[in-house]
């Protein structure tokens, strides 16, 4: 996550540059991320750079007391 003081700075997508390159160099065959689903700028930030939204996740809490 950037931070907001400094969003739009290319930040972003200098790290998501260098993560793919990582990958790649070690033989990876897809990045894959989790994102809030609140986190609409960066899903849009996602999805301008070739990204694909391929799963949902699903999560339940197991805290006591709950049925």
């Amino acid at each position: 996550m950037t931070d907001s003081g400094v969003r739009s700075s290319g930040h972003g997508e200098l790290l998501l540059d260098w993560l793919k390159s990582l990958g790649r160099r070690e033989g990876c065959k897809t990045l894959n991320l989790e994102s809030g689903v609140q986190r609409f700028a960066a899903h849009r930030f996602y999805l301008r750079h070739r990204m694909e939204i391929r799963a949902h996740h699903f999560g339940l809490s197991l805290d006591e007391g709950e049925g």
